[in-house]
């Protein structure tokens, strides 16, 4: 997880997450500017996902629901590691 936050990337966002009951904070780190490296955080953990595209992070980010565009769009559907 630190390898990817100090490296350099194309598209390096964070998305302030306040409003949510659960998601905690979410980063989107991308090289080619297509696809990229998801990361939520949670109360008890980090998820990373990869190769998520730049149009479901925009997605992420103009959602009424982090949680529910998380479970809905990203869950489950793009590879997951844990930190």
């Amino acid at each position: 997880m630190e390898q990817i936050r100090e490296a350099t990337f194309l598209i390096a966002e964070n998305q302030n997450t306040d409003e949510s009951s659960w998601v905690r904070g979410a980063e989107f780190y991308s090289c080619d500017g297509s696809t990229g490296f998801f990361i939520l955080r949670t109360d008890d953990r980090e998820y990373i996902h990869v190769e998520v595209p730049v149009a479901v992070w925009q997605g992420f980010k103009d959602a009424s629901s982090f949680g529910t565009y998380y479970n809905t769009n990203i869950k489950r559907r793009y590879r997951l590691g844990l930190n």
